[in-house]
């Protein structure tokens, strides 16, 4: 075998193998579980109210007065920037892969859920299978409420 074929031989067989990993991955501990996400509209300004599970009450041996979530919001102009502003006031960033139900405020639904359906169904996270439910009067209100029957309203509702 000539020296360039065993060269490039080495070079198709080992690159492949640098090239792999988990250079997207996401440890557990840096990442906060969204269960409940609420979209209102104050003005002309959309607020987010995200609903985060806080796993270290949801152990089972708390027995407190503490609810197992944390509720979480963001205003912006735009629900991107709603969004990114979440992120910035917590130090996990959400995690919408265990998002259980949406909640639209009755003024996001009257100025219509298909523009900001689609934004949401866009993100590489979410899932398609999530509840949609349009509130009367705020979606922060619904899932500021605290269900007797569950500990995390989120999954009271879905």
């Amino acid at each position: 075998m000539p020296k360039q074929k065993r060269y490039l031989f080495l070079l198709v067989v080992i690159i492949p193998l640098l090239f792999s990993g988990c250079w997207d991955k996401k440890e557990i501990n840096q990442i906060g579980f969204a269960v409940g996400l609420g979209l209102d509209k104050e003005g002309g300004d959309y607020q987010i109210t995200t609903q985060m599970a806080l796993p270290a009450l949801l152990e089972g041996g708390g027995g407190g007065e503490e609810p197992p979530v944390w509720l979480v919001s963001g205003k912006g102009r735009t629900i991107f920037e709603a969004i990114r502003d979440v992120n910035t006031r917590s130090a996990r960033k959400p995690f919408w892969g265990h998002l259980n139900v949406i909640v639209f405020g009755e003024e996001v639904a009257k100025d219509g859920l298909v523009p900001v359906l689609d934004l949401l169904s866009r993100g590489k996270e979410l899932r398609r299978s999530n509840y949609v439910v349009v509130a009367q009067g705020k979606a922060k209100d619904i899932l500021e409420a605290q269900p007797k029957l569950e500990s995390i309203n989120a999954v009271f509702i879905s």
